[in-house]
Formats: structure tokens, sequence, C-alpha cells
């Protein structure tokens, strides 16, 4: 997130004026989402997923809640460090997908 969040932050703002950076975001953010989705469905696979979170809900949870926007919130702007937000970051998706 460190060396990619500032450039998906260029690529969000040149987004609503160029449609070729909306193209590209849009490529980069369904990439991301089908590979987050396999993660969500592996845990689904394991017996892992909490009871009643469909592998399509928590894809879409991993997708906002590791989303280089949500990075950038609260390291850039809110000056956290990256252990703390990794530290957030892995108590928020075991909260959010993990059974027990």
């Amino acid at each position: 997130m460190r060396r990619s969040s500032p450039l998906q932050n260029v690529l969000l703002g040149s987004a609503s004026v160029d449609a070729e950076a909306a193209e590209m975001l849009a490529v980069t953010r369904r990439q991301r989402h089908a590979g987050q989705s396999q993660i969500v469905k592996r845990l689904a696979r394991s017996g892992h997923l909490r009871e009643g979170l469909s592998p399509a809900a928590g894809a879409d949870i991993v997708f906002a809640l590791m989303s280089p926007e949500v990075f950038h919130i609260l390291t850039a702007q809110r000056s956290w460090s990256d252990a703390r937000y990794e530290r957030w970051l892995a108590q928020a998706l075991r909260s959010q997908l993990l059974a027990g």
C-alpha cells in the first residue's frame, strides 16, 4: 500500500477528467476485487467464513477495508503509522470475516 496508494490517488483524481484514466482505474479495481474474492472463497471452502456472510459480501468487505483510499485516509490524513494500520486492518478483517 505504501507504494501503490499515492499512484491510486493520482489515478482517482485523473479519472474524473480523463477517460483512459477512468478505464485504468476501473480495470485496477476489478482486478483487485477478483483477487481479494479468491481469499474469501478459500475461507468459505475451509469453513472459516463467519456464519451468514456470503463470499460475495465478504469480498466486498475486503475490497473496502483494503482499499488504497482507506490506507491513505488513515496514514496520510490521520497520521497512522504503517504498523498501526496493519494491526487495525488485521483486526478488522478478522472480526468481519472469520467465524468464532
